[in-house]
């Protein structure tokens, strides 16, 4: 008996397993979300609909491949400083150091965004809410 070599295929560690998903674009949920305050900081400037382009297979979020735009169900409102010209901003650091560091799940924000059907006064209400559970978090140096 010969001693066989395994192959594992190129998809083997990917969600998506290299198929292609539509991406889904949503005009009217990209413009409630640029009403919002940012997530972070609670300003009304210059607010960017950022698109969260990691994985998260708890959430039913694959990573877009390279080159694709992730659907605007997984947007959610960042100040440009906070979205990509501060040092330590989402496009800067990588995302997962970024939403570790503002102890903060974009993911449950962004399904509870979409959720809320472009209603912006929920949609308020729902980044306002995550804005003070971040606050009680690092208050209590968690």
């Amino acid at each position: 008996m010969r001693a066989g070599r395994i192959a594992i295929p190129d998809t083997a560690f990917r969600l998506s397993h290299g198929k292609k998903r539509p991406r889904v674009e949503d005009g009217r949920h990209l413009k409630a979300i640029r009403q919002l305050p940012c997530c972070i900081c609670g300003t009304y400037q210059a607010i960017e609909a950022a698109h969260i382009r990691m994985a998260s297979r708890a959430h039913g979020k694959d990573s877009p491949g390279s080159g694709e735009k992730p659907s605007d169900r997984w947007a959610i409102p960042l100040c440009a400083g906070h979205h990509r010209l501060l040092p330590d901003a989402q496009h800067n650091i990588g995302e997962e150091a970024f939403w570790s560091k503002h102890r903060t799940d974009p993911f449950l924000l962004a399904l509870c965004l979409f959720g809320a059907g472009d209603n912006v006064g929920v949609m308020e209400t729902i980044v306002r809410e995550t804005i003070e559970a971040r606050r009680h978090l690092i208050a209590a140096g968690l």
